[in-house]
């Protein structure tokens, strides 16, 4: 595939028919369903081959367009009511959006195998073109991965189908990725609750970033995927993986203002990577990963820079040391302070009263609170930062 040209409008979509739970791929049926499927977005993909790249129609984030893959994000698009969104200063792009349901139908070559949020409800094929209708929600956004190259290598875990997928001669590192998933997919469940839908996709693309979050679906750098690579050894592709799995939970099942207040999606997908690394390797794998962490915060001097600023605040060497790095140990000050069983009180807690929701630092602060019966303010204050 050459580089292509997209175009998206509104799609006309007929009412769900059938248990609404079912249709959108939900594992953990959620109150207010219905109330929230007023806002559901419709949008069509149209997606030809062309030599120049240009994207029009509604207001869209092409994450990547490249001559073996196309990604496309679609965040809040056409919602009557109840999204938020905004993006972030300087070299950072961060969203904040509100759950809600989508209905995406894609018109493509025919020969494009995609890689999606949500779950594939329908599909026909005519000359050469493929039409696909997907539904995904409740999503804080849509993301579309598209290689007339991919291959894919799945598992069940849990009830959830959970898919892996590359382009050719990468399919080493895409077995180790699915591995990883379903170690740290299962970890989580356990300490926070079911994962909330019925699929899990795992795709390699160009991305600059290591890897990049969506809900039910994660980008993950392909340059880390072949073997036996001194730049990015196997633990590190484990580290990763597991991060972007947190996420599942923390900035997707449970959401939070990413431009704002970063460290409450970020920093925590760092300490629960540390506590996966724990639960799986014992003391040495969680102090790997605290070294990591540590490493990042050494690179600002371990200066007690504010982890809770807003991402604009940050240079961007100050942004991977403070919110990737101290975030990250934060967390352990707390354990330090309170017990370990309190945080995971705390942390199940924060999760079962955010869910579908969006989360602040108040909230987190007062879950740790009420599972210690003590105050953490001048804790908070140090390491987060004067509350608001």
């Amino acid at each position: 595939m050459k580089k292509v040209i997209i175009n998206l409008t509104n799609g006309d979509y007929e009412a769900v028919s059938q248990d609404i739970a079912e249709f959108y791929g939900v594992r953990v049926p959620i109150s207010k369903l219905k109330r929230m499927l007023k806002d559901e977005t419709h949008v069509l993909v149209d997606i030809a081959e062309h030599e120049d790249l240009s994207v029009t129609g509604l207001d869209t984030s092409v994450r990547e367009a490249v001559v073996d893959v196309i990604a496309l994000n679609l965040t809040g698009l056409n919602w009557p009511t109840g999204c938020t969104s905004k993006k972030a200063t300087k070299e950072f792009e961060e969203m904040l959006s509100d759950s809600g349901f989508y209905r995406v139908r894609v018109e493509a070559p025919q020969d494009l195998v995609l890689v999606t949020s949500g779950v594939e409800v329908g599909r026909s094929d005519t000359a050469g073109r493929s039409v696909w209708e997907y539904a995904a929600g409740p999503v804080r956004d849509f993301y579309l991965a598209g290689s007339p190259d991919f291959v894919s290598e799945e598992r069940q875990v849990d009830g959830v189908r959970v898919r892996s997928t590359t382009l050719p001669g990468l399919e080493g590192g895409a077995g180790n990725v699915l591995d990883f998933t379903e170690s740290s997919l299962l970890n989580f469940a356990e300490r926070f609750g079911a994962y909330p839908f019925v699929e899990l996709d795992m795709v390699s693309t160009p991305t600059l970033a290591l890897g990049v979050e969506y809900p039910g679906v994660i980008a993950m750098a392909q340059r880390m995927y072949p073997e036996d690579n001194p730049q990015y050894p196997l633990p590190m592709l484990e580290g990763v993986t597991a991060h972007e799995v947190a996420h599942q939970w923390f900035y997707s099942l449970v959401g939070n203002d990413q431009i704002d207040h970063p460290w409450l999606d970020e920093s925590m997908a760092q300490y629960v990577t540390l506590l996966y690394f724990g639960d799986q390797y014992g003391r040495l794998g969680a102090a790997g990963y605290r070294a990591s962490m540590q490493g990042r915060w050494d690179q600002v001097g371990g200066e007690p820079i504010p982890i809770g600023q807003p991402v604009g605040a940050y240079t961007t060497a100050e942004y991977s040391a403070i919110v990737y790095g101290r975030g990250g140990l934060f967390f352990e000050a707390i354990a330090d302070e309170i017990g370990q069983e309190a945080v995971d009180q705390g942390l199940l807690a924060y999760v079962e009263q955010n869910r579908y929701g969006v989360g602040t630092a108040e909230e987190l602060q007062a879950a740790f609170e009420a599972a210690c019966g003590c105050d953490l303010a001048s804790l908070f204050e140090a390491w987060v930062g004067p509350a608001n």
